[in-house]
């Protein structure tokens, strides 16, 4: 009986060792999903960035830029 209670006293242990590391987890999780949506906001400025630079570039290239002006006229 003694030995029943010693093994039930370890799992009560081990289920609260569990859910406290299933809360650390989900805070790692969450701060993990707000990271990497900040990254994905970054890296879709970046690439607006780098449309707008390569069509400035387009633009003032003479014989590219007259092109696209015809195809947009």
């Amino acid at each position: 009986m003694q030995d029943l209670e010693k093994k039930i006293t370890r799992v009560e242990y081990d289920i609260e060792s569990h859910s406290s590391r299933i809360l650390s987890l989900e805070t790692a999780f969450k701060e993990l999903n707000s990271s990497l949506s900040d990254i994905q906001n970054l890296l879709l400025q970046i690439k607006w960035i780098a449309v707008g630079a390569l069509l400035v570039m387009a633009f003032t290239d003479d014989t590219l830029g007259k092109q696209l002006m015809k195809l947009l006229t």
